[in-house]
């Protein structure tokens, strides 16, 4: 007997012993029901054709469009798990499709185990779900999701499908590498490991809240290179925001580096490893300015001392400016300040002492050398944050061409902060990381390059500029957001972080014998149908919410107040 034979004969034993069970007239009806889908779906395995049968995926005999090969890395233990994508050309399709995934999930043995594992726990001498609790059941498989994945799905016009089971064995495939940074909302860079639930980030237009936190492991990452100079590592299975060109733009079929402006382009999710060189990313516009009171002008002499000065006593500091160049008129500027406040100042050829303990002391816990050197907070509302950036470019040099400037410092810390406070201004900024430079010593420099307002006529959009697939393996770190933007300051890029849970959910109450629905949202922000969740019918006849994409509970669903058009409901059927 060969192997394809042999597993027709297992598959089709095991769908005449899950038929026996199903005619168990002891057992629930529901349970009945259950056993004699599963039954059927075996025994149909088992006759089926080889033409009928594919990896991992049920056969899709009326799914139309080009179906893809692609191989997933599920982690630390990388398996290849075929599976299939198609081309949807509308929000029908693509809920069709997923409610096809969900109805195929819904006989598959390991998913079918899994409702029954959670209704059958005890907590002491009794079960932990009760019995005939309709909402404590279905409490129960929302909270089993959560727990065990994360799924996000929003209509675009490409995405890749897989079926519930798939789900459990990729749900750990995309995170950040830890190390990488993200801004609070106190305007702190903080490594992403360290966050917590409840804390605040900014994401693409606002801060956005932390629901969940993740340790990942040590997986493969992909390194992303971009137009403005920077480079990230993610996971290639990591979600990322990208403009498209809407439909029936004249540049919508280009391939190529597609000129048309953001406001034709629509914002879709795709996996970093569907990146092309050109897509243009997301990124914010602006940040807005912190809660922070400081001196405007205390606030300037401190940008001129982290970008330009030095301390080499406790009670004083110093300004640089050489008599007779340009820099002699920053020396004026802080004398005048020091008179208004009532500091002694004194006078040199090449430079000026500001005579203050206290203020000395602040501006030594800035950094006593250039590559230590760093604002002690830009958490500063616009006043002092202005004046603070003022007094850090004051040391930029004018580019070669057009009327911007370039910064440079040989701080990673203060090019990360001045890149933050040129976002607080509505600035960006492009990015020069140098190792070799030659004759500014041995640390490497950071330079940010700031285009001039009139070279800002139209603002030039962050592209992808290189994917470098060299799978190198970085310990990993994942984070879930209330509405799934995460911006990374160190590539001043805006990403996703959500995955589709929909199916699975769907798949696990519908095998315990609840009827679902599927409703899908146009929230405010978006240019189409950007969210799904599920709906499940209680025993009384009324529908309950279930979101697992925020950190709400069961019942919980987005707002009418944030959504442009009326929700839309799709039924399951077989």
């Amino acid at each position: 007997m060969d192997s394809n034979t042999l597993r027709k004969t297992i598959s089709t034993l095991l769908g005449l012993a899950f038929g026996f069970q199903a005619l168990d007239e002891k057992k629930a009806w529901w349970a009945r029901l259950a056993y004699a889908g599963v039954a059927v779906d075996l025994v149909r395995r088992g006759w089926a054709t080889d033409e009928d049968i594919t990896t991992g995926q049920p056969r899709l005999a009326d799914a139309g469009g080009p179906r893809l090969s692609r191989s997933i890395s599920t982690g630390a233990e990388a398996k290849n798990l075929t599976f299939e994508s198609q081309r949807v050309n509308s929000l029908e399709e693509r809920v069709q499709r997923i409610h096809e995934q969900m109805v195929s999930g819904t006989r598959d043995p390991k998913i079918y185990a899994l409702a029954r594992s959670v209704l059958s726990r005890k907590c002491g001498g009794s079960w932990c779900v009760p019995e005939k609790d309709s909402l404590a059941e279905i409490r129960a498989m929302f909270g089993e999701v959560r727990t065990r994945v994360r799924y996000t799905w929003d209509p675009t016009d490409y995405d890749a499908f897989q079926t519930p089971p798939k789900t459990l064995e990729l749900a750990t495939g995309d995170c950040f590498v830890k190390g990488t940074l993200v801004l609070t909302d106190t305007h702190k860079l903080v490594p992403i490991e360290s966050l917590r639930i409840g804390d605040k980030i900014w994401g693409h237009t606002k801060w956005s809240t932390v629901t969940n936190t993740w340790e990942k492991g040590t997986l493969k990452t992909w390194k992303v290179k971009l137009n403005n100079g920077s480079e990230m590592r993610l996971t290639p299975n990591h979600k990322v925001w990208v403009w498209r060109c809407k439909n029936g733009h004249s540049n919508a079929q280009l391939k190529g580096n597609c000129s048309c402006r953001l406001d034709n382009r629509m914002l879709e999710r795709i996996h970093v490893r569907e990146l092309k060189k050109y897509d243009v990313l997301s990124q914010p516009e602006r940040i807005p300015f912190g809660q922070g009171e400081l001196d405007a002008d205390r606030a300037l002499v401190e940008g001129l001392f982290i970008s330009d000065g030095f301390s080499s006593h406790l009670n004083d500091f110093a300004i640089s400016g050489k008599d007779g160049h340009p820099k002699e008129e920053q020396k004026r500027l802080v004398e005048r300040i020091c008179t208004r406040l009532g500091i002694e100042t004194k006078w040199h050829k090449r430079y000026i002492t500001v005579k203050n303990k206290e203020w000395a002391q602040r501006m030594r816990t800035m950094g006593s050398h250039a590559p230590q050197k760093h604002a002690l907070s830009i958490d500063l509302t616009e006043g002092p944050a202005l004046a603070l950036l003022r007094g850090i470019m004051a040391d930029s040099g004018a580019n070669t061409h057009g009327t911007g400037r370039t910064f440079t410092t040989t701080s990673r810390e203060l090019f990360l902060q001045t890149r933050v406070l040129l976002k607080m201004a509505g600035l960006t900024a492009s990015e020069r990381y140098i190792t070799e430079h030659g004759g500014l010593g041995e640390n490497p420099i950071w330079r940010l390059g700031v285009r001039g307002k009139s070279d800002q006529k139209e603002s030039k959009l962050l592209r992808v500029k290189e994917v470098v697939r060299d799978g190198i393996e970085r310990p990993c770190f994942d984070i879930e957001t209330d509405d799934h933007f995460v911006w990374l300051p160190e590539a001043d890029w805006t990403t996703s972080q959500c995955d589709d849970f929909v199916s699975l959910l769907g798949a696990l109450l519908r095998s315990i014998g609840y009827k679902v629905r599927s409703r899908v949202v146009w929230t405010k922000g978006f240019t189409t149908w950007n969210h799904i969740y599920l709906l499940v019918q209680l025993p009384a006849g009324e529908w309950m919410a279930l979101d697992a994409t925020v950190d709400k509970p069961a019942g919980w669903e987005v707002p009418k107040s944030l959504m442009l058009k009326d929700p839309r409901d799709f039924d399951v059927t077989e």
